[in-house]
Parts: structure tokens; C-alpha cells; sequence
């Protein structure tokens, strides 16, 4: 897993917020976000890769919040290492922490389908949905030029199809305290979702006519916690 520090104040922020990106993705998924004042944004993602942050170091910061989407849910869901930091606060946004399931994630034959035919052209695709059409994706930050190739994005896609499958019923290690469900999703069903989040004992959920990826409707970090 690899992270980048979206935010970082050189002294006096009080507050950080963990981000959990989702698959293939890197800092354009949040690129309309503005940073609040005080406060620290660390993005993690690429879950294939061997990273070596140090979460011991979130200590110092009385509030510690965590923000999660799509497939980030899972991971963060699972993360042992934020038992220790005892967030204040937890969100998931258009995910669940069964993210290939037929019940309550992407459909298992969907997953595979996506995994098989993979090529840029179909990543270019998968965006498109993501983003509500081709209207969206041309207006969104996901249409520029990312820092990751392909054959990266392939891995990464290869690793969640092996770690989600081998963790089956896993217990989740986080609690979620608030889950939003995007109505308009064509990546994880919505019905899906909700019924994850049922099962989660996350309820009621925030819901909104809102594509996978929901962050054009935010304009701020604050926006995403307070949904």
C-alpha cells in the first residue's frame, strides 16, 4: 500500500483524515477537494505495493478520522494497524466491505469479466461508468493523465481478485459509522450496498442520486465527512 499526503501542515493541525482510495486510482479521484484548515489528509492506495507507513506516528493528533471508497472500503475495513488509532470518526462511500459478492458487492461474473478482458481502453470505460456517462468523465479530473500505468493498474486489480476471494467471511476489524450509497452507481449495485450495510449494522444509510465516484457533488474534505 502506498500514501500520499494530500494535506500536510508543517505544525498546529489538530486533525487528520485517513483516505482510502479506490482500485486503480491516485490523487485526481480528489483533486476538486479543498483541504480544511488545521488539518492533515494522508490518501492511501495501490494496494499491491509495498509501502511503510508509519500509523503510530497519527498519535499526536486528537481527532484521527478515516474516509474510505469503493474498493478502499474493504481494505480499511480489515486494517489492523487503525485499531491503534482509534478514529473518531468513519465513513464509506459507494462500497461495502464485501466488495466481490453477489449479494452484497460487484457480482462475482462481473468482477471476473472486468479482471479478463482488462486494456486501456476498457480502463478509459470503467472510468466513464464511474463518472455517470461520457459527459461527466470529460468534465471530471479522472480524464486527465494519471501518474499510473496500466500494467500497474492491472496488478492492483489481479491483488484484489486473490486478497478478497482468500478473506472470504473475515471479520471486519472497523466499524463504520456512516455509509453513503450512491443511487446512480453502475459499479456496486445499489441494492447491493445497502443490503452490506444492513448486514453491517450500518443504518439508516445516506442516500443520493449520485455515480460511483461521488466526489464531484463535494467541495470540500468537510462535505465528505458530513454527507
Amino acid at each position: 500500500m502506498k500514501h500520499q499526503w494530500i494535506c500536510k501542515h508543517t505544525e498546529g493541525a489538530r486533525r487528520v483524515l485517513l483516505f482510502f482510495n479506490g482500485w486503480g486510482q491516485d490523487s485526481r479521484a480528489i483533486a476538486r477537494l479543498s483541504c480544511p484548515q488545521d488539518t492533515d489528509v494522508v490518501m492511501f492506495y495501490a494496494y499491491h505495493s509495498e509501502g511503510d507507513f508509519d500509523f503510530s506516528s497519527l498519535a499526536g493528533y486528537p481527532q484521527r478520522e478515516v474516509a474510505a471508497w469503493s474498493m478502499g472500503v474493504w481494505y480499511a475495513s480489515r486494517l489492523k494497524a487503525l485499531q491503534d488509532v482509534q478514529p473518531t470518526r468513519t465513513v464509506a462511500l459507494c462500497g461495502t466491505p464485501w466488495p466481490i459478492d453477489d449479494r452484497y458487492g460487484i457480482p462475482r461474473a462481473v468482477f471476473d469479466a472486468t479482471l479478463a478482458g482488462l486494456s486501456p481502453r476498457s480502463v478509459e470505460k470503467f472510468a466513464m461508468r464511474m463518472e455517470g456517462g461520457v459527459a461527466a468523465y470529460r468534465q471530471s479530473p479522472l480524464s486527465q493523465p494519471g501518474s499510473r500505468s496500466f500494467e500497474d493498474v492491472r496488478s492492483e486489480l489481479e491483488w484484489w481478485h486473490r486478497a478478497c476471494l482468500s478473506q472470504g467471511e473475515a471479520p471486519l476489524i472497523l466499524g463504520w459509522q456512516k455509509a453513503l450509497v450512491g443511487l446512480s452507481d453502475a459499479i456496486f449495485p445499489p441494492e447491493n450496498q445497502l443490503r452490506a450495510w444492513q448486514r453491517a449494522g450500518v443504518q439508516p444509510c445516506s442516500q443520493a442520486q449520485l455515480p460511483h465516484d461521488p466526489f464531484s457533488s463535494f467541495g470540500s474534505w468537510d462535505q465528505v465527512f458530513d454527507f
